[in-house]
Formats: structure tokens, C-alpha cells, sequence
């Protein structure tokens, strides 16, 4: 057999098929009286193209079982290719067990290199393969074929094709490698999906490919929110629309903004509602510089100040792409802002794997991104900062205080200057 790579270029080409038939298949259904969609449905079981590949991917030639007279009100297709459920089922969760196999890696520059195994990626296959017999025994009907061992290069090409975004190559190791950009939106929606729309109180609607609120129930300035409070939204599209939607956004009305996202297995399109937060220079936006290359559309990215300016001992918001793998430097830069102890560029991941386990970097529910909102609380922190710098504990001596303790770790001397800049 071929390596388990050695077919990643045909994945599109089967995804576009496939695409090929929904079209074709779509508009017979919407207009099942139609004599022109019934012979075009009917024209795409003589295809070769699509007689090579269908049956590899879970589809099967459907024949109708019954005839139907000239005085009949709807005659339906006598030939035409249907998905077999139970096969195109097991490829979503092919693809499902490939993406959780992905190894993410944070670089230097803020980029995140992606891997696959090749062997890990044969051993999916394998138990991918042997579970197909039991599967297709379950089917009421079970008309598609088995897929074939020879098949396995292109099927796995094709699964990764369900995963967003693009641009793996194979290294001399036999293994999937791409990398990422640094920003949030890290790769487009999968199969040219067009973005869902935020939906402002006044009607306004933008296509939203990303989006972080702050959830009910956050301490923010000693009070906890009412409801949630968006922290970031990043639309594509129409500037002067756009622009429309920026400026309704930040006037100071607070009203409701409707946020999409997907829901449960289906991916049902559901709604989040929201707000903006209160008070002013709390957002910074940004635009791009020129349209977009391949659309020609504007980009926004509305985000939390805190992003890149945050503030001596307050929260703030780490902002990085759905797979949730943390900007390094970006995250150092912040916490030397924002800590009142001074902070080692080599502790980063130490602070970060620890503030975690601590409570103090915490998910925030998000669309097309992964937010984090990090409490740099001095306390919660200090035994960190020590461990990080080699101590076994740790106490905060604080300006005025008489006698400091000789055993203490870490000591930070918070002058009247530094508090009155923090507040």
C-alpha cells in the first residue's frame, strides 16, 4: 500500500465532487416535479468521473423500485446516486479522530506549527477500516461497498478536507505538517461556508467570523455582569457596512447583540446575545490597510484594550485561533505589564501551565477563536512567580510595612507612584 499521505493532493478534488453531486441533488429535491433536475440527477449516474469516486466515499446507485404511468403527477428519478448514512457518518468521525490527533506547536514568532503522524494516522485508519463491516450490518439497507485498503490514502485525504483551513504538506519524515498564522483567524470556514451574521437591536447584520464575550457572572470592577459582554468580534465584508455596525457599536446605548455559533452534532446555527461593556476607550479596533486579496472585502477585529494594553494588576484578554495554542511572547508581554513582580521571558510557559492549573487563566466562550481572560490577582500569583524562580513559597511585602519577613521569597515594593498608575 502507498503511504497513508501519498494521496493529499485528491482530497479537494473528491471534496468538489462531492460538492458537484449536493448541487445537483439539491435542486432536485427543491423541485422534485421538475423534468429538467430529474434528467440532470439522472445524467450524473453515467458519469464516469463521478462512477470512479462516489462509491469509494459511501455512495450508491439508487434504482426505483416501482414505475410510475404517463398520467402520474410526479415522476421521480429512475437512477440516481444517494449517500449511504451509516458510511458518510463514519467519515465525519474519521475526520473528527484525525483533527483530535493534531499536535500543536507554539512558535517563537507567534505562528503555530500543526503536525500529523503518519503512523498515528494509519493506526485511525486501521480501526476506521475494521469497524465498517459491523457498521454497514447495522444499515436497514446497506447498498454502499466496503471501502478498499488500496483506498486508504485517498479516503484519509479526503477526511482532512472536513478539517478547516488548508495548506498541509508532507515532510521527509512521511508526516502532515502546516503552520499557521499568528492572529486569531487562523484559516477560512470549511468548504467556502460564508459567515454567519452578528445582528444588532437596529437590524443591522454582518458577516461574523469570530467573536468572545466575557460570560454572566464575571467580577468585572468588583461587580459581577448581569449578562455576557463581548470582548472581541471580527467581521468580514462590506467596509461601509461595517463601518455601520463599528459605529452602532460603539455609541452607548449597551443594547442586545445577537452572536452566531454552531451548536451540538449538527452544527445547528443558534445564537448568543450580548453586550457591549461599559464606558469608553474600553475596545480597540482594527482595520486592514487594503481589500482582502482573493474577496476584496474589509476585515475589523474589535477587542478588549487590554489585548496589547493592559494595565498594572487588571485583567486582561489573550486572544489566539481556535486551537486554543497560547501566543508565548504575547502572553509574557502582557504579564509584564500587568504583574506587580517582575517576570523572567523563560518562566512563560511556567506561568502559563501553572496559572492555569491555578483557576487564574480561564475559557471564555467564543466563535472561530479561543479567549482566554487571565486575573493577574498579586496574591493568587506570588507563589507562582516563587516556584518559577525557584522558591517554596512565597509572601508580598508591600511599601510601609515596618518589618519584612527574612524568609520571604518573593518581595515586590509597591510604591504611591505605581498604585496611583494602576488604579
Amino acid at each position: 500500500m502507498d503511504t497513508i499521505f501519498s494521496a493529499l493532493d485528491a482530497g479537494p478534488h473528491l471534496r468538489a465532487l462531492v460538492a458537484r453531486w449536493k448541487r445537483t441533488n439539491d435542486r432536485f429535491n427543491a423541485s422534485y416535479g421538475d423534468r429538467t433536475a430529474r434528467e440532470t440527477v439522472e445524467q450524473l449516474v453515467d458519469d464516469p468521473e463521478l462512477n470512479q469516486h462516489l462509491p469509494t466515499l459511501g455512495y450508491y446507485e439508487y434504482v426505483a423500485e416501482r414505475s410510475y404511468g404517463l398520467g402520474s403527477a410526479v415522476i421521480p428519478a429512475r437512477r440516481r446516486w444517494l449517500p449511504d448514512h451509516g458510511a458518510n457518518h463514519a467519515f465525519r468521525e474519521l475526520a473528527e479522530q484525525l483533527g483530535a490527533q493534531i499536535v500543536h506547536t507554539a512558535q517563537p514568532d507567534g505562528t503555530v506549527a500543526q503536525t500529523l503522524s503518519a503512523t498515528t494516522a494509519a493506526q485511525i485508519w486501521s480501526t476506521f477500516a475494521a469497524s465498517q463491516p459491523r457498521r454497514h450490518g447495522t444499515l436497514t439497507k446497506p447498498r454502499a461497498r466496503l471501502p478498499r485498503e488500496d483506498e486508504a490514502p485517498q479516503l484519509i485525504a479526503y477526511a482532512l478536507t472536513e478539517l478547516p483551513g488548508d495548506g498541509w504538506a508532507v515532510t521527509p519524515a512521511g508526516d502532515l505538517r502546516r503552520v499557521l498564522p499568528a492572529y486569531p483567524l487562523r484559516y477560512a470556514p470549511p468548504h467556502g461556508t460564508y459567515p454567519p451574521s452578528v445582528e444588532l437591536k437596529n437590524g443591522l447584520l454582518a458577516p461574523c467570523v469570530g467573536w468572545a464575550v466575557l460570560p454572566a457572572g464575571t467580577e468585572l470592577d468588583g461587580e459581577p455582569l448581569a449578562m455576557p459582554e463581548l470582548v472581541y468580534l471580527s467581521m468580514v465584508g462590506n467596509q461601509k457596512k461595517l463601518k455601520a455596525v463599528w459605529a452602532a457599536l460603539m455609541d452607548n446605548k449597551r443594547e442586545n447583540i445577537k452572536l452566531p455559533t454552531f451548536a451540538g452534532h449538527t452544527h445547528q446555527l443558534e445564537t448568543v446575545t450580548c453586550r457591549r461593556l461599559a464606558g469608553k476607550r474600553v475596545y480597540a479596533t482594527y482595520w486592514n490597510d487594503s481589500p482582502l486579496a482573493a474577496s476584496g472585502m474589509a476585515h475589523v477585529a474589535i477587542q478588549h484594550a487590554s489585548t496589547f494594553a493592559p494595565k498594572a494588576n487588571r485583567p486582561f484578554l489573550h486572544l489566539v485561533g481556535a486551537d486554543g495554542t497560547p501566543n508565548a511572547a504575547l502572553f509574557w508581554a502582557q504579564m509584564d505589564y500587568a504583574s506587580v513582580y517582575p517576570i523572567a521571558p523563560a518562566w512563560t510557559e511556567q506561568l502559563w501551565r501553572l496559572g492555569r492549573e491555578a483557576g487564574l487563566i480561564t475559557d471564555l466562550p467564543s466563535y472561530g477563536c479561543m479567549a482566554y481572560w487571565v486575573n493577574p490577582d498579586e496574591t493568587a500569583w506570588a507563589t507562582i512567580v516563587a516556584r518559577c524562580a525557584g522558591a517554596t513559597r512565597a509572601t508580598v511585602e508591600s511599601f510601609g510595612v515596618e518589618r519584612a519577613n527574612p524568609e520571604t521569597a518573593v518581595a515586590h515594593v509597591v510604591s504611591e507612584e505605581d498604585t496611583d498608575e494602576a488604579a
